[in-house]
């Protein structure tokens, strides 16, 4: 499955902080909600 970014940006509020799961190596993960489900 591919996202473009504007899709990413609205899943994860634009990647706010409070959709901060975590950081690793490759960098930050967040929690991302699609319009459909």
């Amino acid at each position: 499955m591919v996202f473009t970014l504007k899709e990413m940006e609205e899943a994860t509020s634009m990647f706010s902080d409070k959709n901060l799961i975590g950081k690793g190596g490759f960098g930050r993960v967040y929690r991302g909600v699609l319009k459909d489900g």
